[in-house]
């Protein structure tokens, strides 16, 4: 995480989960990353924290973009929401602060997987016949 700056978007994976599930969060200050977890909520961490000894992709942006990201995490961090999977977890929480709108791509991800799974349970069963 040397190059990451305020502003600047970071991802690790989420521990045992192979890969498949990734945990964010946003740089604020030099060591303060404000991310959101089932145990405390939208909260700041320093990086050794945030990280949990697994390496971290930093998304860099532009000045003005990390400019603005600072402004609204500045205003998230007087709000601060519990965790929320469905509604409020910690890709939420860094969507709405680096975007201004809350998303989780990977809880639309999974979600695509269940019903898809449900469909082709229901083409192949006895009673789709």
């Amino acid at each position: 995480m040397t190059y990451a700056s305020p502003g600047d978007l970071l991802i690790r994976s989420v521990n045992g989960s192979m890969g498949m599930i990734e945990h964010f969060g946003v740089m604020v200050a030099e060591n303060l990353i404000y991310h959101n977890t089932r145990v405390a909520g939208e909260h700041l961490s320093d990086r050794a924290s945030f990280a949990q000894g697994a390496p971290v992709r930093i998304c860099r942006f532009n000045a003005r973009a990390r400019r603005d990201t600072l402004r609204r995490a500045h205003l998230e961090l007087q709000r601060r929401r519990p965790y929320n999977l469905l509604v409020n977890n910690c890709e939420h929480t860094a969507s709405r602060v680096v975007r201004g709108q809350p998303c989780s791509h990977q809880l639309r991800r999974a979600a695509l997987i269940v019903a898809a799974i449900g469909l082709l349970a229901w083409l192949t069963s006895d009673e789709a016949d």
